[in-house]
């Protein structure tokens, strides 16, 4: 017995069980879908516009989980294809140029080159590699050379190295709390240098790769780099994908907690470096919410940014799931919380 899984957005590896639904099997695929669909709290399907639907528009939903939806065209092809049977042929899918799979020019270093959505991966065949069936290749944004097919392979290669150290780190489910006992400083350095030299940060396998190392810098208390690689990430989900997708709004919220936690240490090791240098960074992000702030400390946590991510991860999470959704309380909680630093909590946020 075969299973479509229409919606992908809370994917698990190992789900509890599986389900079928009747709704969503009448409305077709989309790579930028113009709505998706949730259950609310009574278990009611609802059907939610995520684009401007005009008269006669086809109505899309997206059979890809919100994270799936960045990946390469190729890659969404291969999945749409292997799991749902259809090869997509979305306007995303069918244009000319993918923008998550960019390059440094392997003449200049300088300029960019951006691959076709028809270009293979490394891990095809031989064969499709050497094909000319997604001529004409990219042109250097700078030096304006043409991507040769020996630099198309070197392109193969580096996106085949980021792709296998990508898939290395989520296997080992690298965490804020675990990240500096799982990578070394110059494992950092060498994967950032990969990243910027062979991609410019701009591929999309850099930018979730970077997205993962910002645990590190958390755990290091970095905190100025582990902002620099979550706003990668966030640059990287507006350029590719124009609309709203829950992994941008999630990075959006990652971005606040990583804010509100530098500023708390700020704070902390003001008052006394000694004390709280070697705390952790959840013991840190409990001290805010234990309201151990004076008024001029609280005032100096609110400047910092936060509540702007907050407020704009919340404001995506409400128009994608609702306001009654998990996705959206937990934000809106954290909002709450920071917005009234004059409280004291009870629960501790982020666990």
């Amino acid at each position: 017995m075969k299973f479509d899984r229409f919606f992908s957005s809370e994917y698990q590896e190992t789900p509890m069980g599986y389900s079928t639904y009747f709704a969503p099997a009448f409305m077709s695929h989309s790579c930028l879908p113009n709505a998706d669909w949730v259950n609310d709290p009574e278990g009611n399907f609802v059907l939610k516009c995520r684009r401007v639907i005009n008269t006669g528009d086809e109505v899309c939903v997206s059979y890809l989980s919100e994270e799936a939806l960045l990946d390469t065209t190729k890659t969404r092809v291969d999945d749409l294809s292997s799991t749902k049977g259809f090869v997509c042929t979305c306007p995303r899918c069918d244009a000319d140029v993918d923008p998550s799979r960019v390059f440094a020019c392997p003449s200049c270093s300088v300029g960019e080159v951006v691959l076709p959505s028809k270009a293979p991966l490394m891990s095809d065949d031989e064969e499709a590699i050497g094909t000319d069936s997604f001529d004409p290749l990219s042109s250097c944004s700078m030096c304006g050379c043409e991507l040769s097919r020996n630099g198309f392979k070197s392109c193969l290669k580096i996106e085949s190295r980021i792709d296998a150290v990508l898939k290395s780190l989520e296997s080992k489910s690298l965490t804020r709390h675990n990240a500096g006992e799982l990578l070394s400083s110059l494992d950092v350095k060498q994967l950032r240098k990969l990243c910027s030299l062979g991609t410019h940060d701009k591929h999309g396998l850099s930018a979730k790769l970077l997205h993962i190392l910002a645990d590190y810098y958390v755990f290091t208390k970095e905190y100025s780099e582990a902002i620099e690689c979550v706003d990668i990430f966030i640059e990287f989900c507006e350029r590719v994908y124009d609309g709203l997708n829950g992994a941008h709004a999630w990075a959006l919220e990652e971005k606040g907690d990583i804010l509100l936690e530098k500023a708390t240490y700020k704070v902390l090791t003001i008052r006394d470096i000694t004390k709280f240098r070697d705390f952790s960074s959840q013991s840190i992000r409990r001290m805010f919410f234990h309201n151990a702030f004076t008024p001029q400390e609280k005032s100096t946590l609110r400047s910092s940014g936060v509540l702007e991510s907050y407020e704009k991860a919340a404001d995506e999470l409400k128009l994608l799931f609702g306001d009654w959704h998990e996705y959206y309380t937990k934000v809106y909680d954290k909002i709450i919380k920071v917005g009234r630093p004059d409280m004291v909590f009870a629960s501790i946020l982020f666990g």
